[in-house]
């Protein structure tokens, strides 16, 4: 029985050992079982082999839109002649205009549109208001009865997220993001050796932030709930912040907070799960995720979350189990970390709840997942061959 003949479309496959690699490895371990040709602008050298690639052209960075509007026409050329059995995207955005049989969504923008609304979290408001209606065009023709036959979330909130704004087209958790769990993870040597590093003592309690876009992160309402915490409990709590964005404008803020001296930025880092290790909780007040990962990647380190009830979120922390989830509120931001700085032993509970969690996030759940939705897709097609 010769096996399925899939046309995988995606931005870029960076190679395995890097950290946006995760796609490399699954489909390494998938090409076991489907022959993949893979459309993209950039393929690992560990998978030339393994697949056949089609090349899109890239165009730099600073663009603005004009690099995935490139992507957009061109992959769907570079499909033309390609007799694959089923056609599988995986991006944060449509990649192709054609018909589609599996669209993995990493980024819902009808998701971010229902929770921002017109706000321009970044940018100049006319020419993002504009990026963000032609995108929303985009996304309504293209996850649309006719033009995708399944769409795939990451985990199981998104995927009813995916039914809510689609609800026309079937939606299935096929996960495209395993967890480095042997990189993220606890590493008390490490830690000790960060936290004197930074002038941190054992005693202290570190609440870390990481992303960007932090007015929709809500690092304002990190900061002021830590100000908020600093006055109900004993102890030393500080906030590191991981990530690019407008430094000035939030030690402004923290000032106001009075909490200056307990807030740190540390930029845009490679090594971010060295400060997960020296760090005791991640603190994530964000509007809306489609996924978010920064939280799984803490979750694997043993930190518990405290964090919003978004996508991705809500399926980790549970019933309180890995963390709490928190209104949008800096009080009540500041009531989750206090009580997390004043118990160690709920930290360490939770802490290791979490990395159980993160543990199931494997290549080879994510393997197994993209086979079986080919085998599912595959049995219900009237015309398997293209």
């Amino acid at each position: 029985m010769r096996k399925p003949h899939v046309a995988l479309v995606a931005w870029r496959i960076a190679s395995p050992d890097l950290p946006a690699g995760h796609l490399a490895r699954i489909v390494e371990r998938a090409s076991e079982r489907v022959d993949f040709t893979v459309v993209c602008t950039e393929l690992a050298p560990e998978l030339r082999p393994l697949v056949r690639w089609r090349r899109v052209p890239r165009v730099g960075a600073g663009w603005g839109r004009l690099p995935w509007a490139v992507f957009f026409a061109t992959a769907w050329a570079r499909l033309r002649g390609v007799r694959a059995d089923l056609v599988h995207t995986v991006g944060p955005a449509p990649l192709v205009p054609g018909r589609v049989d599996l669209a993995s969504v990493g980024y819902c923008h009808s998701l971010y549109h229902g929770a921002v609304g017109h706000w321009p979290v970044h940018g100049v408001r006319r020419p993002w208001r504009f990026a963000l209606a032609a995108f929303l065009a985009v996304e309504r023709a293209c996850y649309r009865p006719g033009r995708v036959r399944l769409l795939g979330a990451e985990c199981e909130s998104g995927r009813r997220t995916l039914e809510r704004y689609f609800p026309d087209v079937e939606a299935a958790v096929v996960p495209t993001f395993p967890i480095d769990t042997r990189r993220f993870r606890a590493a008390p040597a490490e830690r000790a050796a960060l936290r004197r590093e930074e002038g941190i003592g054992e005693d202290d309690v570190i609440a870390i932030f990481v992303g960007r876009y932090w007015a929709l992160k809500g690092l304002e309402l990190a900061i002021e709930g830590l100000a908020q915490a600093s006055r109900l409990g004993p102890g030393s709590l500080h906030l590191w912040v991981l990530g690019g964005g407008d430094v000035p404008r939030y030690e402004r803020v923290a000032a106001r907070a009075g909490v200056a001296d307990r807030v740190r930025f540390f930029g845009l880092r490679s090594d971010v799960e060295r400060y997960y290790q020296a760090s005791d909780v991640l603190v994530l007040p964000t509007l809306c995720e489609t996924f978010c990962r920064a939280a799984y990647e803490a979750a694997a380190t043993s930190l518990p979350i405290v964090g919003t009830a978004v996508d991705g979120v809500t399926d980790l922390v549970g019933d309180s189990e890995a963390g709490v989830l928190v209104e949008r509120d800096a009080g009540a931001i500041g009531a989750a970390l206090a009580r997390l700085s004043a118990d160690p032993g709920l930290r360490a509970r939770m802490g290791a709840e979490g990395r159980r969690r993160s543990l199931e996030h494997t290549v080879e759940r994510s393997a197994d997942a993209f086979v079986a939705a080919y085998e599912r897709l595959l049995a219900e097609s009237d015309d398997p061959v293209r």
